[in-house]
């Protein structure tokens, strides 16, 4: 299972996200528009880690005057087969998220790495890089 989408964020931090499907080319314009569909779990997790990479480059870029227009994330999570120790068999998956960041200014090389360096700042990409405990619990009535 792969799922895919991409985020588009401009400096006054109008965000879109678009998921999007091998047969459909990405539009290059800027458009705020409904989805034609639902984003599925996966779509969502993606968009939130696109839209904090961007919300935490744009703010770094506004906090050192830097002209950064918009930024746009590509974002793809896939399954990862896993060995397991003991059956040796690839019955444990893990996931792998890609990200490509286009930052889309004018900005020199030296500036625009040191901008790409500041993404690992995004709390979303901490939670999912050290991992998270989910509980879940069942209530009945006010929470």
């Amino acid at each position: 299972m792969t799922a895919k989408i991409v985020v588009r964020q401009n400096s006054q931090y109008e965000t879109e996200i678009l998921p999007t499907d091998d047969h459909q080319p990405v539009l290059d314009e800027f458009q705020l528009e409904g989805f034609k569909r639902g984003l599925t779990p996966e779509e969502l997790l993606l968009a939130s880690l696109g839209s904090c990479t961007a919300l935490v480059l744009h703010k770094y870029a506004q906090n050192h005057n830097l002209e950064l227009d918009a930024v746009e994330v590509h974002l793809r999570i896939e399954r990862v087969a896993q060995e397991n120790k003991d059956s040796k068999m690839d019955d444990i998956s893990k996931h792998r998220i890609q990200q490509y960041i286009k930052l889309i200014g004018r900005l020199d090389p030296e500036i625009e790495r040191r901008v790409y360096l500041i993404c690992r700042r995004c709390s979303i990409s901490s939670i999912l890089e050290h991992g998270v405990e989910v509980e879940s619990h069942l209530v009945n009535g006010n929470i």
